[in-house]
């Protein structure tokens, strides 16, 4: 596990190609879509609400956010990446700070996402602590992580020999979840399909449907349990005291 200053350093590195390697070309939009359109119907309606990215990287999110009308709260402990976001335009107060010691106000928040970063906080246990005490009564706090209960996570991991800190099978996860004083609202299964195959598939000669993986997504997605995918969203409500 890195520590903090190199995790900060290797995604100040990252920082001016991230969005180019991660959704460039019809593969990587057709990705991105796929987690729009999971996160923004969990969110539900956000306009004039507050709601605070931790680990924002370069802001796909919370710009979409801002976009929407929501008041945007980007936290990341990278600089550049939060240069990423100052740069595109988009209204988002950005604040450079770590997600295990959030430096917000208690309860100020509707709603709190990470996506594809809770992996990298090596205390699960702290994190849902302080986004409980950022969020208001009844806030969202919506994230995804790796489910080590399906098959493709054991093959994955036998293959490179690791595991990340929060992979974890997703009823442990719900119990963290439920310990820190959330409840469960909804959860969402999803990356049936490897990321390569969306790439792979949408720069492949000839091909008619580039979104196809994203519609086969979609078809696993209504069959099969949110239980038994390689990545869950998950949605839980902060309960009051």
């Amino acid at each position: 596990m890195l520590s903090k200053k190199e995790m900060a350093e290797n995604y100040d590195g990252d920082a001016p190609t991230y969005d180019k390697r991660r959704y460039e070309g019809k593969g990587g939009e057709a990705y991105l879509e796929m987690h729009n359109e999971i996160l923004f119907p969990l969110l539900g309606p956000i306009k004039n609400k507050s709601v605070l990215e931790v680990c924002v990287g370069t802001g796909v999110y919370s710009k979409a956010i801002s976009k929407l009308g929501g008041i945007a709260f980007g936290l990341d402990i990278s600089t550049e990446m939060l240069k990423q976001v100052k740069n595109s335009g988009e209204e988002v107060f950005l604040i450079k700070g770590d997600a295990e010691n959030l430096p917000i106000k208690a309860s100020s928040m509707d709603a709190v996402i990470c996506i594809r970063a809770l992996y990298l906080l090596p205390n699960l246990a702290k994190v849902l602590s302080d986004v409980n005490r950022v969020l208001k009564p009844g806030g969202l706090f919506i994230f995804n992580f790796f489910n080590t209960s399906t098959l493709r996570y054991r093959i994955g991991m036998f293959m490179i020999k690791g595991q990340s800190t929060h992979d974890m099978p997703y009823k442990e996860m719900i119990k963290a979840i439920e310990k820190s004083n959330f409840k469960l609202v909804e959860n969402v299964g999803y990356s049936w399909l490897p990321y390569r195959m969306f790439k792979s598939w949408a720069q492949a000669p000839k091909v008619l449907f580039p979104s196809a993986p994203l519609r086969i997504e979609r078809f696993i997605r209504k069959l099969l349990p949110a239980e038994q995918a390689h990545f869950v969203f998950i949605s839980c409500k902060k309960e009051s005291i």
